[in-house]
């Protein structure tokens, strides 16, 4: 994954926050990709698993399969952690200007600078506005290289999580029905 990321980065600067930026890619593999990401994370949330078999099997068979309608693969740069993992499922109260917002549900997470990736459900997508869902990627056949082009944003740690989050996620991993399941890096 740190290998894409390189390659995203061709100058080796990250943007300033913001974007989206454009990101153009020769010679990826994005059937390979969303397979490996989709393994890791199936490996922390076991329950994907069996939530969505049609999906597990097509990451285990390298199969080509449709996205299951409501899930989300996001990704963005994020390069102000430099590892984060968390997964089991995970429901967050999301606190704004002193007010609750909808709650946000993430399978799991991945962030290696300056990578951002997290599994959600639709409230994934309203909460982090301008992230690009990869999970078609499971319509490209593994080991077929091609083209890609990319909007993505660079998020900030407000962004992210509030700040309430955050700091409650630096202190405890979050509850998941399959365990609690965090790696922190700062």
């Amino acid at each position: 994954m740190v290998h894409l990321a390189k390659r995203l980065l061709a100058d080796g600067e990250m943007p300033p926050p913001g974007g989206p930026y454009v990101l153009s890619i020769e010679n990826v593999d994005p059937g390979a990709f969303v397979r490996a990401v989709l393994s890791g994370m199936m490996g922390i949330c076991p329950t994907l698993r069996t939530q969505f078999p049609e999906l597990q099997s097509a990451v285990q068979r390298r199969k080509l399969v449709r996205p299951p309608n409501n899930l989300f693969l996001l990704l963005a740069f994020y390069p102000e952690l430099d590892c984060w993992v968390a997964g089991g499922g995970s429901q967050r109260n999301v606190l704004g200007a002193g007010r609750s917002e909808p709650p946000v549900f993430a399978f799991a997470e991945y962030a290696w600078a300056p990578l951002y990736l997290v599994l959600a459900d639709r409230s994934g997508c309203d909460y982090w506005t301008g992230t690009k869902d990869i999970l078609s990627w499971m319509m490209d056949r593994p080991g077929e290289r091609r083209r890609v082009d990319l909007l993505v944003p660079v998020l900030t740690r407000d962004q992210l999580h509030s700040a309430e989050v955050h700091r409650g996620a630096r202190q405890l991993p979050f509850p998941g029905p399959n365990g609690k399941i965090t790696v922190w890096s700062g």
